[in-house]
Parts: structure tokens; C-alpha cells; sequence
């Protein structure tokens, strides 16, 4: 089972994670959405739902950067180089594929949603990073 601290970073990155999102896409980035790709998006589920998926990827993250930790620098440096590369494996495949199959989403909305994304991830594991800190034995799951 997971020490409390462990918990405790994913649950401060989800926070995390939300507020980035509720300025970042609720504020700032919505009105591009809506301009740019008006009968892609649709925002008829609960904010809820966004908000537990931001929860869900903040504990995939902090899974993954339990078990690959000891590959980075101790601390929040290490963190954010995690948070790059996850953001990087995720956020390119994915936008440039939303680009190629959605018909209306442009290629300047993938390239700004790539962005967004990677920073996101950076962010995010750097607060999971600033509070989780792995033991140092061998052998901890």
C-alpha cells in the first residue's frame, strides 16, 4: 500500500491540476475553442466530470513517477524533467491526432493544445514532486 505521502502529492496535484485548468481552459483558452472549432466542443457534461479527470491524471502521473522517481534528480528539478517528457509522450501523439481526425480542428488549436498540455504536466509533477518524496530502500513498491 502507498504511504499517506504519496496521497498527498497526487491529491495536491489534482488541485493543482484543476486550478491550471479552470484558468488556462475555462478562462483564457475557451473562447479560441469556440472560435476556432465552434462544432467540435460541446460542454454539456458536469464540471465534475473535468474535474475528477484532472484527479485521475494527476494519480497516473504520480504512479509513473513512483516508479521511474530514482531515474530523475531528487526534487522538484527532477520533477519537472518528468513532467516534461510525460507531457511530451502525451500531448504530441495526441493533438496531432485529434488535427487529422476531427474534421474543424485546426492545426494551430493542436499546436497551442500541445503546448498547454505539456506545461500542464510540468507543473503538475512538480507539485507531486515537491511533496512526494520516495524512500530511500531498495526495494519499496
Amino acid at each position: 500500500m502507498k504511504k499517506s505521502r504519496f496521497w498527498i502529492a497526487v491529491l495536491a496535484g489534482g488541485v493543482v491540476g484543476n486550478l491550471l485548468d479552470g484558468i488556462v481552459q475555462g478562462y483564457l483558452l475557451e473562447r479560441v475553442y469556440y472560435e476556432k472549432a465552434p462544432d467540435v466542443f460541446r460542454m454539456s457534461q458536469s464540471p465534475t466530470w473535468f474535474a475528477l479527470g484532472d484527479f485521475l491524471a494527476a494519480l497516473i502521473l504520480g504512479w509513473v513517477y513512483d516508479r521511474v522517481v530514482q531515474n530523475f534528480k531528487p526534487g522538484v528539478r527532477g520533477g519537472m524533467l518528468f513532467g516534461l517528457y510525460a507531457g511530451l509522450i502525451s500531448g504530441i501523439p495526441f493533438y496531432f491526432f485529434n488535427y487529422l481526425m476531427i474534421r474543424g480542428y485546426e492545426l494551430s488549436l493542436a499546436a497551442v493544445s500541445t503546448v498547454y498540455m505539456i506545461i500542464w504536466y510540468v507543473i503538475v509533477a512538480a507539485a507531486i514532486s515537491l511533496i512526494y518524496r520516495r524512500e530511500s530502500s531498495v526495494g519499496v513498491p
